[in-house]
């Protein structure tokens, strides 16, 4: 049976949550395996067109079959929750480059909505910096703010000196979990980069 065809039954959310997560398990470990026709659906559409493409399927289906709205309305709303849960998976299909991902679907699997997105933007413009109130919450220091780790920068912390390099284990510094704004966001054409930066920042 297809995807749709069980989202018309009644245990239709647990098989849905079921097949997506077993999907994503698939697609990281073994993307080429023979699956059943529902996850077939499911594995296809998340790798041409990431989770937006499994929205616009669904809906499509959805309309063409007269589903109920309440249900489309609860179909969608699992969905996004799925997104929410497996967002880590998720992100590492993407970073791997085997699930594409819009800006908009990048942002929501970051936990991050339109909504915050203009509000990040409005504090910018507002003179505020939201980015370095983050890293700072977070225990980053202004040069890293500042983006100066080169790893071949000289450092002196209490009384030890050396490269970036020695202080910050390779291992470490890949595994910094970076301010979740991504700097391909589509900003408004009056918003130039200066004004972004804050003042004393290019």
């Amino acid at each position: 049976m297809s995807l749709i065809e069980h989202l018309d039954g009644e245990r239709w959310e647990e098989f849905l949550r079921s097949t997506f997560e077993y999907v994503l398990w698939v697609l990281e470990h073994d993307r080429f395996r023979s699956v059943g026709s529902a996850a077939d659906d499911l594995r296809s559409w998340l790798a041409v067109g990431g989770v937006g493409r499994v929205r616009r399927y669904l809906d499509d289906q959805m309309e063409r079959l007269r589903f109920p709205p309440s249900r489309k309305s609860a179909v969608n709303r699992c969905i996004e929750q799925l997104v929410r849960e497996n967002r880590r998976p998720l992100l590492a299909l993407t970073r791997a480059g085997i699930v594409p991902a819009t800006v908009q679907e990048d942002l929501e699997t970051c936990g991050l909505s339109a909504t915050d997105v203009q509000e990040l933007l409005g504090r910018m413009l507002a003179g505020e910096r939201p980015f370095e109130e983050w890293m700072h919450a977070h225990g980053r220091s202004d040069e890293e703010y500042s983006g100066d780790l080169s790893p071949d920068r000289p450092v002196a912390d209490e009384g030890r000196s050396g490269s970036i390099s020695s202080a910050f284990p390779e291992s470490k510094l890949n595994r910094r979990r970076p301010f979740p704004f991504r700097a391909t966001l589509p900003l408004p054409r009056r918003v130039g980069a200066r004004q972004l930066a804050g003042p004393g920042r290019t």
